[in-house]
């Protein structure tokens, strides 16, 4: 039998139980699963920590989180799991994500995705982010980003080729944070919003080489380097030729001048002659207009027309039948090929049906056509011969075998001949060049220049042989030289008549 001392003290105590679990403090501590000050005190904290780490969308890696998280804090553990609950759900309320938009548990710890539709931006260490408590209140939160520890990438070729000193580089640079910086060999760029860029350098002939460094806010950074080489432009050494034309010059007509022009450029038995044809069709108008012979007193023999006996017709019989003897003034063109005698019988001018083997029976010797003009007693004459002796062709094809070596020693002509000049391409055993660019022989070519009035260096207008002789003379050498060759006009007889005067 209980005493009645002690019936009054249990009296007592069922007195206040019943008081505690009718009180609401007592059944929100004890039915409520966060129970407890600190662990309610705590419920909040947890819950910022879930909305914080917004990239962790699967679930229980969340509740792995929060169970590191309240064993730390020495809070009941049979408590957890349902204040995980609170927490979650109070977190997703508030931060606006669905529980079940899972990511792969990989990427714990790894930076934001912001195109998973986060409530902040990235950008920083610490972010300061207005999350809403409920309609009325809000307060700012501070949260920690995960650190960036991938460096930018560029989109850059690693070598370009410049075609002149300067070059624009067009790229792209992008990082899974905000870039700081951005340095072409040191020296800052700017990209835009899509991470484009453009970057304008300078190259030299020798080429460069140009260092991009792209860093991010973590202090991540990026290298590419680009070598850029520069076009070789090799010089154009050509030289521009300006078109002959005969109409630039005219001189009254002298009614007694006779001229015989010949060119041959397709032999039958030799390399061509290249342009010797065009050679003597376009002396035929510096003939007229820069020599002033009249038309009907000219005659031209071009190719299958020159052949050996129409040449030496021409000297010995149209010749002699229309000079006037002391008042006629002959002028003689030859473009084509000559040829030295293998037994130093002399030099000759080659028909277009010259025989190398019966040279001085198919050929017509360069002294026998200097005697045929003297023996029509001109008052002058003048011959110009835009070939060589040398045996070999204007583009340096052999004219025959045995022809290679042979020197053609200078010879002056006679010098009971005292009323011809002659005007030769060029001296001894040099070859006599064409000029491709102009579609000449390169003497006939600067010749025929002389002759519309470029070689009247003392303005008299008037051409003597000494001023058309130094005018080739220096132009030929001149362009030969640039060739790297050498062929040197000359002159013989006499030195010093009046060609041409207007």
């Amino acid at each position: 039998m209980i005493p009645s001392r002690m019936r009054a003290i249990n009296c007592s105590l069922l007195f206040l139980l019943i008081s505690a679990f009718a009180s609401p403090a007592f059944s929100q501590s004890f039915f409520d699963p966060c129970d407890g000050k600190r662990a309610r005190s705590a419920e909040p904290e947890a819950r910022s920590l879930l909305a914080d780490k917004t990239d962790l969308r699967d679930k229980k890696a969340a509740r792995e989180l929060f169970r590191r998280y309240w064993m730390a804090k020495s809070y009941r553990p049979y408590n957890i799991d349902k204040c995980f609950e609170l927490a979650w759900a109070n977190a997703a309320k508030h931060h606006n994500f669905e529980q079940d938009n899972k990511i792969d548990l990989n990427s714990l710890g790894k930076p934001v995705d912001v195109s998973r539709s986060l409530p902040w931006k990235t950008g920083s260490a610490q972010a300061t982010d207005k999350i809403n408590q409920n309609s009325s209140t809000s307060k700012l939160q501070t949260r920690q980003i995960v650190r960036d520890k991938l460096a930018p990438k560029f989109r850059l070729p690693h070598s370009l080729v410049a075609n002149g000193s300067s070059l624009q580089i067009n790229g792209h640079v992008s990082d899974d944070s905000r870039l700081a910086r951005l340095t072409a060999n040191g020296k800052e760029f700017e990209v835009d919003t899509g991470g484009n860029f453009q970057v304008s350098v300078y190259v030299p002939v020798s080429g460069t080489e140009v260092l991009f460094r792209a860093t991010d806010e973590w202090n991540n950074s990026a290298l590419h380097q680009v070598v850029i080489k520069r076009e070789k432009i090799e010089p154009d050494t050509r030289t521009s030729f300006p078109a002959l034309d005969p109409r630039n010059v005219e001189v009254p007509l002298k009614p007694n001048a006779v001229a015989l022009i010949i060119g041959i450029e397709n032999y039958k038995n030799f390399p061509d002659a290249q342009f010797a044809n065009r050679d003597a069709q376009v002396f035929y108008d510096y003939a007229n207009r820069a020599l002033g012979v009249p038309k009907k007193r000219i005659m031209l023999l071009v190719d299958k027309n020159a052949t050996e006996t129409n040449i030496k017709k021409a000297l010995k019989h149209w010749l002699p039948s229309i000079v006037k003897a002391n008042k006629s003034e002959v002028f003689v063109f030859f473009a084509g090929h000559g040829l030295a005698s293998s037994n130093d019988s002399g030099v000759y001018l080659l028909p277009v049906d010259g025989d190398p083997d019966l040279l001085s029976d198919s050929a017509v010797s360069k002294n026998e056509l200097l005697k045929l003009v003297s023996q029509t007693s001109p008052k002058r004459a003048t011959i110009f011969l835009d070939t060589c002796y040398s045996g070999l062709s204007r583009t340096s094809e052999a004219l025959i075998a045995s022809a290679r070596g042979i020197m053609v020693v200078h010879r002056e002509i006679d010098t009971n001949l005292t009323d011809i000049t002659v005007l030769s391409a060029s001296s001894g055993s040099e070859l006599s060049y064409s000029l491709p660019e102009a579609k000449h022989g390169l003497f006939s070519y600067y010749l025929m220049k002389g002759l519309e009035g470029e070689a009247d260096k003392n303005g008299d207008n008037q051409i003597t042989s000494s001023e058309l002789l130094r005018f080739v003379k220096t132009n030929v050498e001149k362009q030969a030289a640039a060739s790297g060759r050498k062929q040197t006009p000359n002159i013989e007889g006499v030195s010093e008549i009046v060609l041409s005067s207007w």
